[in-house]
């Protein structure tokens, strides 16, 4: 696995793609980008997220970063999750590989 990201373009736009392997059920990688509690162990700023597509989701507790909001864009537990961030989108696609 790289830990390099690879540049790809989505609906025209650049973006960087991440791929990663766990060695974990599909569940409980879900939960560390969907559950809040388990976001604060990794993601930069708090996130409350309302679990469906649409939703808001606000980001705040970052010294750096005013608190800001976004849009749910996908939720389909436990496989895809997307969301805006300012200008920015992130993509989450999870599957099983076992």
């Amino acid at each position: 696995m790289t830990q390099r990201g690879s540049y790809v373009e989505t609906a025209g736009r650049p973006a960087v793609r991440f791929v990663r392997t766990y060695p974990h059920p599909v569940e409980r990688v879900w939960a560390a980008i969907s559950d809040p509690d388990q976001l604060a162990q990794w993601f930069p700023a708090r996130v409350d997220i309302e679990p469906r597509a649409g939703g808001s989701i606000r980001f705040s507790g970052d010294p750096h970063l005013q608190p800001t909001s976004g849009t749910v864009l996908e939720y389909d537990p436990p496989y895809r999750l997307a969301f805006s961030w300012g200008r920015d989108e992130l993509r989450f696609s999870l599957e099983a590989t076992g």
